[in-house]
Formats: structure tokens, sequence, C-alpha cells
């Protein structure tokens, strides 16, 4: 994360720190340095231009380390990294996606974006893009769209976005059974397109209009969906789950309800600190927008791309792959210790390790149930609140173990009923894309002056 440049908003002036014969500078403004350490082992020393502020009504720490305010509490993170475990956790490597909500494979375009100009661009600047479909349009879909995202799977994917894009369609949903039923179609609307086309959509969902109720985030977990990506709780809008704890959202994912995982995703149109930020807390760095991000050009996502590309070695990939990696890990001995921070990850275990722990971060709130897959081993496991729990497995080991955490209640899409058909949905969305396909042709149109 050196050699970064970020925006602190301080209330008030921040006075330097004066700087002793054997300090160096870890963060500098135009008027002197605003971060200094010196000296070594127990008797380090970390001077700072400002600490962290109160803790105001309705806010968490984490409020206090984003972009803008950061200063006070960035200092206090690293010394808590500085004097952790003895064999401290390896984090999952920096991960990254661009994710455009709603187009579809309709055509080679939907809206400003160009799916052919899009894979130029993404292997011109190394990043990958992905496409949160919406299941309802995936009953038509062209060739040539589908064999350009079968033959560019390095830049291009597929993830969920919901299931018709009703209005707060997330939002509005009283009952399990409902949320069973929506998500349920979803998933097989998915498993049909995939079976038609050869192509593979990300088990992740992302929220339309980014919010979800509870009763969706329970039906995802038993529908064996790998992850809900939605804004940060942080945020605090109305409809975005909340997490309950001051003390939550440092992690590389957050397990919400009973256990479904949460990832991070953040605004393409905000600052770009951010970003930096959430690389320094070992966060995956996806960012998210419309197909109007790119009405303009392709400037925005060139800009996105090489500020991510500067943090170090990026992985970018779908958001399947991003949860697969999201994952913290330590060796003690023979003992390989895993940290999962998704329902699915894929661990490289190392030569001698006799036994594999996996430990389940606690849920936000309330108890957590699990069955826990290692290999061949499965165990059952409860996790009890603001706990973190461990099971074990003892070897031999593959070079490579996939580890799952399963809902002790899991049941098949294809066992859940349809929703009843409307007519609605259909309507609502011939409408929306039928706007948002025409907005490049009304751009274009030249304007008459009346007299």
């Amino acid at each position: 994360m050196q050699g970064q440049g970020l925006e602190e908003r301080h209330q008030g002036p921040l006075t330097p720190v004066p700087i002793t014969p054997d300090a160096s500078i870890l963060a500098a403004a135009d008027n002197g340095p605003l971060w200094t350490v010196s000296g070594a082992g127990a008797g380090v020393r970390y001077e700072v231009a400002a600490g962290p502020d109160d803790i105001a009504s309705g806010e968490a720490l984490r409020d206090q380390l984003k972009a803008g305010r950061f200063l006070g509490l960035l200092p206090i993170v690293h010394l808590l990294r500085e004097i952790e475990h003895p064999v401290p956790w390896t984090p999952p490597p920096l991960r990254a996606a661009i994710v455009f909500d709603d187009p579809n494979l309709r055509a080679m375009s939907y809206g400003f974006l160009r799916f052919e100009e899009l894979v130029r661009h993404a292997k011109a600047h190394r990043y990958h893009a992905v496409i949160a479909s919406i299941p309802l349009d995936y009953g038509a879909v062209r060739t040539a769209p589908a064999t350009l995202f079968r033959e560019h799977v390095g830049q291009l994917s597929l993830a969920l976005h919901g299931n018709n894009h009703e209005a707060f369609e997330f939002l509005r949903v009283d009952s399990d059974e409902e949320a069973l039923r929506i998500v349920a179609q979803s998933l097989r609307r998915a498993a049909d397109f995939e079976r038609r086309t050869g192509l593979t959509i990300s088990r992740v969902v992302c929220a339309p209009h980014e919010v979800c109720a509870s009763t969706v985030l329970r039906a995802l977990l038993r529908l064996d969906v790998d992850a809900v990506c939605l804004e940060t709780p942080l945020q605090r809008r109305p409809g975005i789950p909340r997490l309950q704890s001051l003390l939550n959202g440092w992690e590389p994912a957050q397990f919400i309800e009973n256990g479904i995982p949460l990832l991070p995703r953040y605004p393409l149109s905000y600052s770009f600190d951010d970003i930096v930020l959430r690389a320094f807390l070992d966060q995956p760095l996806i960012v998210f927008g419309h197909h109007t991000a790119v009405a303009d050009g392709f400037g925005r996502l060139e800009k996105i791309a090489a500020r991510i590309n500067g943090l170090g070695d990026v992985t970018w990939a779908s958001l399947a792959a991003i949860a697969l990696a999201n994952f913290q890990w330590r060796r003690v001995g023979t003992e390989f210790i895993v940290r999962p921070y998704a329902r699915r990850i894929q661990v490289a275990v190392p030569q001698g390790t006799e036994r594999l722990t996996v430990e389940i971060p606690p849920l936000d709130s309330g108890e957590g149930s699990w069955d826990v897959a290692a290999g061949h081993s499965r165990t059952s496991v409860t996790t009890p609140p603001d706990q973190i729990t461990s099971v074990s497995f003892d070897g031999p080991f593959s070079s490579s173990e996939l580890i799952e955490l399963h809902h002790p209640h899991e049941g098949s899409p294809q066992d859940v009923p349809s929703p009843p058909q409307r007519a609605w949905p259909v309507v609502r969305r011939i409408l929306t894309e039928s706007r948002d396909r025409m907005m490049p042709l009304r751009r274009r149109q030249p304007r008459v002056a009346l007299d």
C-alpha cells in the first residue's frame, strides 16, 4: 500500500509531528509528517497527528476508516497487526472485479456498454468485468454474445442480479416461504441458462437496489448460494443489512443473519481512496456501476483499474473465484489452520500437514449451525454468538482441499415451487430494457432550435 496518496478531511488543521533523528515517516502532508515511527522491538514508538474520534450515535468504529477519514484509526490498526499472534495470519491475495448491474446477452451491447469494446479495454488495462444479469432475462440469449463470453473468461463473467428485478424486489419479501420461491426460481433459471449456453454464472447474488430483507438472506443460505454482494452495511442506508456490533466490518467478509457471507462492494462513482483502505484490510476490491458509467467512454474504468493494479499483485476474477479465495491461513507445526470468509474455499495444503483446522468466524448476531466438509470428512457444529468455533480434521490430505460450510437444512431449488406467474415483471423489464437501450440513440440525436 506504500506510495498511495489519500485525502484526509479532518476537522481542523493537522499539526505535523516532530521528527526525531531515528524516525521514519509513514505518512506526510504538504506541511510535514503526520505519522512517524521510531525505535524497534519493544521500544517502537508511533506518533500521529490525529487520534480516533468518539463514536457517535449510530456509528461503528469502522466508520472512522474510510475515504476522507482514516488517519486517526489507521495507525492503531497497523499497531495491532504488529503485536498479534506469534504466527500471523496470511491474508487472502488482492482480488478485484468491476461489476455492471443489469445487462443481458440479447445483443452485443447493452445501452452504452459494448461487450467487444469492454473485452479489448479489459485486456489492455488488466481488469475483469462481471455482468450481474437478471435471471428473468435468461430465457433469451443470442449466439454472438454468448460466444464472446465463452472465449474471454479472463475478462468477462456473469453473476446473479435478483430474479425479476422489480422495484426493491428483495426488500419486499415478508415470509421465508416467499423468499425461498423467489431465490429457487432465479437459481433454476440460471441452471437452465448454463445448460443451453455452456456459460457459468457465479452463485453470488448482487441484490437489486442494494437492499435485501432478512427472509431473502436466509433463503440464499438454505439454497446453497455462495455469498451476497452488497454495498457495505457501513453505508447505513435503509434496506441494507445492519451489522449489530460496533466492532464489525473489518474482515474480508461478514457472516450475517444465520450465516450468508456478505462480500462488500463499492460504487464506481465514489472516491477511489476507499479502495486503498479496503485493500489494507484484505477485503475484496469489488466496484460496481451500470452501463451509464461508460456513457462518456471507458476513462473511469481505466482510472480505477490503474489504481487497483498499482496496489500490488492483483488477481482479477469472477465473483465465484473471489469468494473461493476468501480465507486466511497459518501453519503451526504440522497443523494447518484456515479461517474461511466464504461458504466454499479452495485451499492449498502444505506437505507434512497432519491436522487441518477450520476456524469459523462468528455470526454478526445470534447462533449459527453448520455442516463442515473437508475432503471426504464432514462434521456438524454450532457457533455461539461472538465466538470463533474450531473444527479439526485429521490427515492425510491432498495438495488442494475444498472446504465447504453447508446449512444443516439445505435444500434444492428443484424442490421449491415457483412463485405465482405475473405479467407485470415482464412488462416492467421490457420498459426498463428499452429505456436503457435507447439511451445512446437519444444522446446522438441532434438538438433542433425552435424560434
